[in-house]
């Protein structure tokens, strides 16, 4: 009977306050600001889209004039100054193609002779050689130095007569691609819905953390106080240093806490009074029986509390982190292919793939001594010490000349990787209660793909425009940000000491973990998910889309839809997993998902490469939307669990430890498949690895439901 009842306390105290109308207050606010955002950015986007569009064509005619009019004039020269008729002109194509390669923007060039027909050509399509000879046969030739445009076949001709001795003796035709001034459009328009994505994420992270501080937790505490003040006791007082409205606020209601206290202790000292000059002891004895009952009806506290900590006060800084990390994920193979030696000691896609695989074995070691570190230091000096390592990773790639130092840099950054992760994750886990972990574990998976979402599509566009070693530069900056601001939400934080000293070290922890079936569960769908994350999302696919004449920027916005989705989608399904509790048939269904995304892409013959790629991209998003925070909180659920034998840390440690094998693995898989099979076939092979995988995981845990069935059942 003890021991229920003391269960029974224990999930009270866990369990979270009831919704308070400021969490309705702050989701219209946030869907006001986002809809004010979105539609001056679209209003503005699309003004400035109207007029680059008007100036794109004759900017373009402008291009094909200056080219028209220089060819032209070395044809004249060379036919009227040296005397070889046009017809007889050596190397006119060669010359064509060299000025069409230094000029991407122009389609075709030729020369038209009404007699003789097309004299020299290069790329020019025959149907606009068609077109040519019958608009020349309308209007043989123009004067001599004019030129006129017109469209033909969808290309825009620009036509120059040549005059040999005041005569009339052929056109050039400079064509100019209206489809081409057309995918210049698209591109720029995906890069303005790219770059409002990024400003909306950014935007709604600020928001979202300024609203937290300042206006949800002070009010929160606000409602306590009137709920409690209406059953007569009076919490702690609010210490609030920001002084806003809010602050205000927070102020007047200690102010009138203070009053309210004053008065009720000068009741008290009156009934006290009143008490000890009766005469009757039964009066006395009633006034007493008074004293007792207001003492019990009312309750005051003199000390001052601060604001409490919450899982979401680690979401900005670590937004930030992701963000600065995520930024060369769209063109880093891409990158490493400049440091490869000319005689390189392993395969062409094993080279590629070092780097990355390196970086996660750094990560995989930082995290196996991360956990007793953060009990010493505490989550904060964690988290700056993991940025720490980051940002002379970042520096140092930016200085590297070799690969040798780009593989030194970059195991840098995978220590201050496993550092950050472990940080935050302990965070996580310290400050989730029973009934919310999985909406705890959506702002640490929300963080991270907020990051996904504007890393790489930016830093594609930094790569393309200053280059991709600079955009390791502007990564340790931004790294820099996300210390400043783990140090301003973060600093109080101490090392934390469990109540219970753990009895188990050593290997006893890996043992006791491995022996519980849900925990190798969630085990094998982590490596399956980290596996298509490194293998399928941060190898495979620069790689491929670069082989299908993708741009890192088109890359970086394939990409962002990964993140997108998570992002989008991750909230609402935590939510619902801490309304239903099926955390497990959430990972499941992911699993299917994201595997079966990665077969779509042998239909590649049939809707096309890209779109092929693209499916498998938004499908394994999906999917992963499915697994990520419910797996989170399975796993925050069994170190709950076994808090009394391994410290939270520790646990934390050994999940990660293991979970950052499918890291490792993932980009050596990938590079041993494309060097015996095409990509499609190794994007395929990953899909079938998912599914068994998550069979595995079904099967244990089956077995951890077996023995809980037969002994309901006894």
């Amino acid at each position: 009977m003890i021991q229920n009842s003391e269960t029974a306390r224990a999930i009270n105290q866990d369990r979270s306050p009831a919704p308070t109308p400021q969490k309705g207050f702050y989701i219209r606010l946030l869907l006001l600001g986002s809809a004010i955002m979105l539609l001056s950015q679209v209003i503005i986007s699309w003004f400035a889209l109207d007029r680059f569009e008007q100036a794109l064509i004759p900017q373009l005619n402008q291009k094909a004039v200056a080219v028209g009019t220089a060819l032209g004039s070395q044809i004249t020269y060379a036919s009227q100054e040296l005397g070889i008729p046009i017809n007889e002109l050596i190397g006119v194509n060669d010359f064509f193609q060299s000025t069409l390669d230094s000029n991407p923007d122009l389609q075709y060039l030729a020369i038209v002779d009404l007699n003789e027909g097309v004299l020299f050509q290069y790329n020019t399509p025959q149907g606009v050689i068609n077109s040519l000879m019958g608009e020349m046969q309308k209007q043989p030739y123009g004067s001599q130095g004019s030129h006129f445009t017109e469209e033909i076949a969808e290309y825009l001709d620009s036509r120059f007569p040549i005059y040999v001795n005041g005569n009339p003796v052929a056109d050039l035709h400079v064509g100019v691609s209206t489809e081409n001034i057309r995918r210049q459009l698209f591109t720029i328009v995906f890069e303005i819905i790219a770059v409002i994505m990024v400003s909306m994420v950014v935007t709604i992270e600020i928001l979202n953390l300024f609203m937290s501080r300042n206006i949800l937790a002070p009010t929160a505490h606000i409602h306590r106080v009137f709920e409690s003040g209406s059953r007569g006791k009076f919490t702690s007082r609010l210490a609030m240093r920001v002084r806003n409205e809010f602050g205000i606020m927070v102020s007047s209601l200690n102010r009138l806490l203070y009053e309210l206290e004053q008065r009720y202790q000068d009741f008290h000292f009156e009934l006290r009074e009143l008490r000890d000059a009766q005469i009757d002891p039964r009066i006395s004895q009633k006034i007493s029986i008074i004293i007792d009952q207001t003492n019990n009806r009312f309750g005051f506290s003199d000390r001052f509390s601060i604001l409490e900590k919450t899982a979401t006060q680690i979401r900005m800084p670590f937004f930030l982190f992701i963000f600065s990390e995520e930024m060369s994920r769209s063109f880093f193979p891409l990158f490493v292919v400049g440091f490869i030696p000319p005689n390189p000691a392993l395969s062409y896609e094993l080279m590629i793939s070092m780097p990355i695989t390196l970086f996660m074995v750094a990560t995989f070691l930082a995290t196996l001594v991360a956990g007793k570190w953060t009990c010493r230091v505490g989550c904060s000096r964690l988290f700056i010490l993991g940025i720490a390592f980051a940002f002379v990773g970042y520096c140092g790639t930016f200085l590297a000349d070799s690969y040798a130092e780009l593989i030194l840099w970059r195991c840098l950054n995978g220590v201050g990787y496993g550092l950050i992760f472990n940080a935050c994750e302990t965070w996580i886990a310290l400050h989730s209660k029973e009934s919310n972990r999985g909406h705890g574990a959506s702002a640490y998976v929300g963080a991270i793909f907020a990051g996904y979402i504007c890393g790489p599509s930016l830093g594609g566009m930094l790569a393309e425009y200053v280059g991709q070693d600079t955009t390791f530069l502007i990564s340790a900056g931004l790294a820099i940000v996300s210390g400043f601001a783990a140090y301003r939400l973060l600093a109080s934080d101490p090392p934390f000491h469990q109540d219970l000293s753990p009895s188990l070290t050593g290997l006893e922890p890996w043992k006791v973990l491995f022996g519980n079936s849900r925990f190798v569960s969630i085990v094998f769908t982590a490596i399956a998910t980290r596996t298509t994350l490194s293998a399928f999302l941060f190898f495979l696919i620069p790689l491929y889309l670069n082989e299908l004449g993708h741009t890192t920027i088109e890359i970086g916005q394939m990409m962002m839809l990964y993140g997108g989705i998570i992002v989008i989608g991750t909230p609402g399904i935590s939510r619902l997993c801490d309304r239903i509790r099926r955390y497990f048939p959430a990972t499941v269904a992911g699993a299917i998902i994201s595997g079966v995304g990665l077969l779509f892409v042998l239909t590649s013959g049939l809707i096309g490469e890209s779109r092929a790629v693209l499916v498998s991209i938004v499908a394994v998003g999906l999917g992963h939307c499915l697994i990520l925070a419910p797996q989170y909180a399975i796993m925050q659920k069994i170190v709950y669990e076994h808090r009394e034998q391994i410290e939270r840390s520790v646990s934390i440690s050994i999940y990660r430890f293991v979970d950052r094998i499918g890291l490792i693995i993932g980009p050596i898989l990938a590079a041993l498949l494309i060097q015996t099979t095409s990509y499609t076939n190794a994007i395929a092979a990953i899909g079938l690895i998912v599914l068994v995988a998550m069979a595995f995981s079904v099967t244990f845990a089956n077995r951890q439901r077996s023995p809980v069935k037969s002994a309901v059942k006894a």
